[in-house]
């Protein structure tokens, strides 16, 4: 049985985050929310036919590897595999990278993040939609992510945002945060 699971992270940045007046980006810039709106806003119109062609593919890494699962997001899919058995995760990883490389056309991006691996639409990123959200006047731009795909935000971001990426890893952020626990003290600490 294939557990296909969507996950919104719209109702999480509602939850802590809609109460202030505040932008928002979600689904790696393909859903925004401006600040002073109520509704989101898809950034652009994106086909996704393509994922008909590569979930078959993914269920049958699913099937060949206990513990992982797949998502299926609006305009992505990722396979997850934290759960399952390490070395058979690493071969399989290796092994769906060189398939899907070679299936796939410049239209699509493979993104290997944290015991994940997703296919998205590669004209959508977080940098395209902060492009969006800065469009409008803002007295003050922060950023924050622990994510290879969060590079794309801090690049495109204005001089004046202050970038801070999770963990130690190289990065275009100016400045580094330790840890998840570090950020939640920071923001608590804004609020």
């Amino acid at each position: 049985m294939l557990l296909l699971t969507v996950v919104e992270m719209r109702p999480f940045l509602e939850r802590y985050f809609g109460n202030y007046n505040i932008s928002l980006i979600a689904e790696h810039g393909y859903k925004y929310k401006l600040r002073d709106e109520n509704k989101w806003s898809k950034n652009g119109l994106i086909k996704n036919e393509w994922m008909n062609h590569i979930l078959p593919l993914l269920e049958g890494f699913y099937d060949r590897t206990p513990g992982s699962f797949i998502e299926k997001k609006e305009a992505s899919i990722v396979w997850h595999y934290r759960k399952s058995p390490p070395e058979l995760a690493e071969k399989r990883v290796v092994e769906l990278n060189t398939l899907l490389s070679s299936l796939i056309s410049d239209e699509l991006q493979i993104l290997n993040g944290n015991k994940i691996l997703e296919i998205k639409n590669s004209r959508i990123n977080k940098g395209f939609a902060a492009n969006k959200i800065v469009e409008k006047r803002h007295d003050f731009i922060f950023a924050i992510g622990d994510d290879t795909t969060d590079e794309y935000l801090f690049e495109e971001l204005p001089e004046r945002t202050f970038t801070i990426k999770v963990g130690t890893k190289n990065t275009v952020a100016k400045y580094n945060i330790s840890s998840i626990k570090k950020v939640h003290e920071m923001i608590r600490d804004f609020i």
